[in-house]
């Protein structure tokens, strides 16, 4: 367990490494980050200032070379409005930017009333402010993963160390942690939600847990489209806390679950009703979809291979628009190490599954607990599911960002899976392999930050695209 000493240091180094990235990482470092911020200071400033913002942005971003990073080329006379510009319109014939966030602008609505508050009018230090509000919200995420692992280092000693080192030297993740979108806020909603699940799992079955999945899962769905799984997630948990000795006290626990649930879901959506109207038609759309999606996505073509690659590494590194990448041998060395693991988590289900059938009982079922590691495959594989019906099925690549809300859950089949698999060989080898990955992670953390990301960005572009 880490100490109270131990936590406000983890918690210094983060800040450190928060207002580092800020000074490295250029501005309009996403893609759809101008429509992001566009949205956020509309709401700061209001409606009738719409066009004089978009002005202003447009101006900041020709300052940051935004046209050179994208590899566009700079236009000959500046747009007069997002909505001029054919990217970050994605083809769309709307008139209005704002369609490509397709209404889901809960974020953007809170950190726009947060602005105008605060009087931050210029755009250029409302948007610092904006990164410095994600990076918050991101590093909420970490402070409940370190919470987390905590816990489940009672059960699992070494779990707690790699698998928080495992989530604090993710390249994608930090660096994605001043990126003004929506993502930031879906990445807290998400470890709420986690937390909450594997605190009530554990048998601590307190009120604020359930109001912390409530309030997760009703929010996640007016932030963004990646935290629409914890819906469903919400109501499965439900289920994975029956026993025969509580079943009297369960139904009273579910009941009241459902009350406050639909009473804060009537509330905000009588709040956003456009964002709940939209959120519900993508929803609605995704799930009609599944029937035809799934079979394509287990069909292990050529697209979905790739599909799967792109998400692999879009979760490790491939920062910007997927465009400013490694090496392929890093990407190679992390391929191989998800195989091992998910060969890793097999046998310790195949291991299970043959001790409940012979009626014995196995040492997993004291280490990491069953009913987690059931749960957070089912996270996973509904995760992939949906990410695959709304964008795979379209032929449209993922990104590793789509599954940031799932960083607990993965973090932990991750860590357990590859000690699982090199512990097959020899006792130990598996704290070993670890130990290397974590090592390797750090080190490639730092060459992406000093070696890559500031010669890429503050001297030269490296892009295949290079504007004109």
């Amino acid at each position: 367990m880490m100490s109270r000493s131990g936590l406000v240091k983890l918690c210094l180094f983060i800040i450190g490494m928060g207002i580092l990235l800020n000074f490295i990482v250029p501005p309009f470092q996403n893609p759809d980050e101008p429509n992001h911020f566009g949205a956020v200071m509309i709401y700061a400033r209001g409606e009738e200032q719409k066009p004089a913002v978009e002005k202003e942005i447009i101006r900041f971003m020709d300052q940051n070379n935004w046209w050179k990073y994208l590899g566009m080329g700079r236009p000959a006379v500046l747009p007069a409005s997002l909505s001029d510009i054919p990217f970050l319109m994605g083809n769309n014939p709307a008139k209005d930017f704002r369609v490509r966030l397709n209404n889901i602008v809960l974020y953007h609505f809170l950190l726009g009333k947060g602005i105008g508050l605060l009087g931050l009018w210029d755009v250029i230090p409302a948007y610092y402010f904006c990164r410095l509000v994600s990076f918050l919200f991101c590093a909420g995420a970490i402070f409940l993963s370190v919470l987390a692992f905590q816990k489940l280092s009672e059960r699992h000693s070494r779990l707690f160390l790699w698998g928080i080192f495992f989530i604090l030297f993710l390249p994608q993740f930090l660096l994605g942690m001043v990126a003004v979108n929506a993502d930031a806020m879906a990445v807290f909603l998400g470890a709420l939600f986690f937390y909450a699940v594997i605190s009530l799992i554990m048998g601590e079955m307190r009120r604020v847990y359930f109001a912390a999945i409530i309030l997760s899962g009703v929010l996640g769905f007016l932030t963004d489209r990646s935290t629409f799984i914890l819906i469903p997630l919400g109501i499965i948990i439900l289920f994975f806390l029956i026993r025969k000795e509580n079943y009297q006290e369960y139904i009273v626990s579910v009941l009241a679950f459902f009350i406050v649930f639909f009473t804060l879901a009537s509330i905000l959506i009588n709040l956003f009703p456009l964002q709940a109207e939209s959120s519900l038609t993508l929803f609605g759309t995704n799930f009609g979809n599944i029937g035809k999606a799934v079979p394509q996505l287990f069909s292990f073509g050529k697209f979905s291979r790739d599909f799967f690659v792109s998400s692999m590494d879009g979760f490790f590194f491939k920062f910007g628009w997927a465009c400013f990448g490694a090496a392929g041998v890093f990407y190679f060395f992390w391929r191989v190490l998800i195989i091992f693991s998910v060969i890793g988590v097999g046998i310790t289900l195949t291991k299970f599954i043959k001790s409940r059938l012979e009626k014995r009982k196995h040492r997993f079922t004291s280490g990491f607990n069953a009913r987690l590691l059931f749960f957070f495959l089912l996270a996973v594989l509904f995760q992939l599911t949906a990410v695959w019906t709304y964008y795979g099925s379209h032929k449209i690549l993922g990104q590793g960002r789509y599954f940031f809300p799932l960083l607990l859950p993965i973090a932990s089949l991750f860590v357990m899976g590859t000690k699982c698999f090199f512990d097959h060989f020899k006792p130990r080898d598996g704290r070993i392999a670890l130990a290397v990955f974590i090592l390797f992670e750090f080190f490639f953390l730092n060459y992406v930050i000093w070696q890559y990301m500031i010669p890429a960005f503050h001297m030269t572009i490296k892009s295949a695209n290079l504007g004109i």
